[in-house]
């Protein structure tokens, strides 16, 4: 009697089959974001300082380039070596403001942050680098190369002690250890550039040399600094 009873009322109250269920359950699904979309994100996020940084760099150069201010060659040097700076100090926003465990847990990982701002300021880095570099030598009737180069080397050691310090015992607890190594390089440019002529020139004469194979050993170790910083930024956070 129970039996019949609740197939009496099973076939009274029955359930239709949901139309159009799969539909909709795609439809409520977040949508794919490709690779580029997720970069282009994160442009925003990226402080407004930075960029105001970089078009006060490329105003002063090149109107200093254009003018042949002599300052402006080793002012170009130390302002290119302090944009490897913010590129790392945008690699500790997330840790610096406690966000790290909540960006672990959203729809990108840390990682791909970390990869994304890293890769936006680096390739505008090296946009000013390709924009000012050309301006500066035609105005002082430079080589193109050696100039870029000259310019790109101190910008690539900084870069690359500056990650290898954030990666240390030291440089995890120290906020702005990068901006440090920052002016430690500046500075010791501008000792070189108004107390050792000698060290300069035959500065000039190596890149001219061997620029090539620096800059490209250099970039090679900056890569694999790049790629520790990146594999850790979680174990870090």
């Amino acid at each position: 009697m129970k039996n019949d009873m609740e197939k009496l009322l099973s076939d009274a109250f029955y359930a239709p089959e949901p139309k159009n269920k799969q539909a909709f359950l795609k439809n409520i699904r977040p949508r794919e974001i490709s690779t580029f979309e997720m970069i282009l994100q994160q442009f925003y996020y990226i402080r407004f300082s930075v960029w105001l940084y970089v078009l006060g760099l490329i105003v002063v150069v090149v109107t200093g380039a254009l003018l042949q201010f002599e300052a402006i060659r080793i002012l170009f040097t130390i302002m290119m070596s302090f944009t490897a700076v913010i590129t790392v100090l945008e690699t500790r926003r997330s840790k610096k403001f406690g966000m790290s465990e909540l960006e672990m847990a959203t729809r990108y990982s840390l990682k791909s942050v970390v990869i994304a701002r890293m890769l936006i300021v680096g390739m505008v880095s090296l946009a000013v680098l390709f924009i000012s570099s050309p301006i500066m030598a035609i105005s002082f009737q430079e080589d193109v190369i050696i100039t870029t180069m000259r310019t790109m080397i101190p910008y690539l050691v900084t870069l690359f002690v500056s990650l290898r310090f954030e990666r240390s015992v030291l440089g995890r607890s120290t906020e702005y250890g990068s901006l440090v190594i920052g002016f430690a390089v500046s500075a010791a440019m501008i000792f070189f550039h108004t107390n050792c002529r000698e060290i300069i020139i035959g500065y000039i004469e190596m890149v001219e040399k061997w620029g090539v194979f620096i800059v490209v050993l250099l970039i090679a170790l900056t890569v694999s600094e790049q790629c520790k910083t990146v594999k850790n930024v979680e174990e870090f956070a």
